[in-house]
């Protein structure tokens, strides 16, 4: 499990990236362990979660357009009305996940498991 301290210094940089700040760096978050975390309402837009463990997270009403999230494990995570539009989800994991109006247009899920998945609502094109 990545340290909070940690984790909140490396949100605040990434928000400053977003802005366009040179101070500011992308979240680059690959292969940690984000499990449980309620991270919902973040804009995390274009950050780098590869073989990110995000089981039982809380992501709701996220921004995650333009993440990369391949190989991630979203399983049991909540997503509610998250933005992955343009994300990268190849070979991610999304057993048992609430993908509840999500907006998933222009994603890539090539190999993507979304096994009891709730796709009520999702945007997709």
């Amino acid at each position: 499990m990545i340290n909070r301290r940690i984790l909140k210094n490396m949100l605040a940089l990434h928000k400053l990236w977003l802005g366009g700040s040179k101070e500011g760096q992308r979240a680059n978050l690959t292969g940690c362990d984000l499990s449980g975390l309620v991270l919902a309402g973040e804009n995390l837009s274009g950050a780098i979660l590869t073989n990110a463990k995000l089981a039982n997270a809380a992501l709701l009403d996220c921004d995650l357009s333009h993440c990369v999230l391949d190989g991630a494990d979203l399983s049991d995570a909540n997503l509610g009305g998250t933005s992955l539009m343009k994300a990268s989800a190849i070979g991610a994991r999304f057993y048992d996940t609430n993908l509840v109006r999500v907006n998933l247009s222009g994603a890539v899920c090539r190999k993507t498991e979304m096994v009891a998945a709730d796709l009520t609502g999702v945007k997709a094109s």
